[in-house]
């Protein structure tokens, strides 16, 4: 499916290993776009939390999507996801260890995340797109999150770069003191390349902006 449309995420999970019969979780799922892909690849047991929705309700493709916190939940897990949740959360070690809680023996979290442990945070500063202040209130570095990993009671397992030319695009935005919904900013052809390849290669050095966490019992 990702070789299809590709896509980070479906890549990453890919990886984990899952069966067809896995009990998976997203936190912070908003209208659960992402558990409706892996419903239509084939996973059966999905569900998706999330204190922002309006109500307890379903996804387009008929997952479940309860309103609340993770901690509410009476179901454990073989995986539980955060995209791009941990980081708008006020207590994160709190999360996660509410996410370890929850899941089965042998399961896994996976956690993706922003980090300042990146190029982009370096050549920015302030004007690096992933700041998003005040709706991002912790983004750690790579050995901030592997603290609180550990202090959750979790497992390090793997991490997997997954930045994007977004990285720079909005970056350069913010530079130039032009908000992200101004349609008219101009990126030529030759940046857009650029910001691709160099993106590829801050990922194989681990040097992205943005992190898979995977994280074991």
């Amino acid at each position: 499916m990702a070789a299809r449309r590709p896509n980070t995420t479906i890549r990453m999970i890919g990886t984990l290993g899952l069966s067809k019969k896995a009990r998976i979780l997203d936190v912070g799922c908003g209208g659960g776009r992402l558990l409706d892909r892996l419903k239509g690849i084939g996973f059966a047991h999905l569900m998706g939390v999330d204190p922002f929705v309006d109500a307890h309700q379903t996804s387009l493709a008929g997952v479940p999507i309860k309103k609340g916190y993770l901690a509410d939940l009476p179901d454990q897990f073989d995986l539980i996801m955060f995209h791009h949740a941990l980081e708008h959360t006020i207590n994160p070690i709190d999360d996660l260890i509410a996410a370890r809680k929850h899941l089965a023996p042998g399961g896994k979290c996976l956690v993706r995340i922003p980090t300042v442990s990146s190029h982009a945070w370096e050549r920015y500063g302030v004007d690096w797109v992933q700041l998003d202040a005040p709706r991002h209130t912790a983004i750690p570095s790579r050995a901030g999150m592997a603290k609180a990993v550990a202090l959750a009671g979790f497992r390090l397992a793997d991490t997997i770069d997954d930045s994007t030319p977004f990285q720079f695009e909005g970056s350069e935005r913010y530079r130039a003191d032009v908000p992200l919904l101004k349609h008219d900013f101009p990126i030529s052809p030759e940046d857009r390349a650029r910001f691709v390849r160099d993106s590829a290669s801050l990922n194989a050095q681990e040097r992205g902006d943005q992190v898979g966490f995977v994280l074991a019992l």
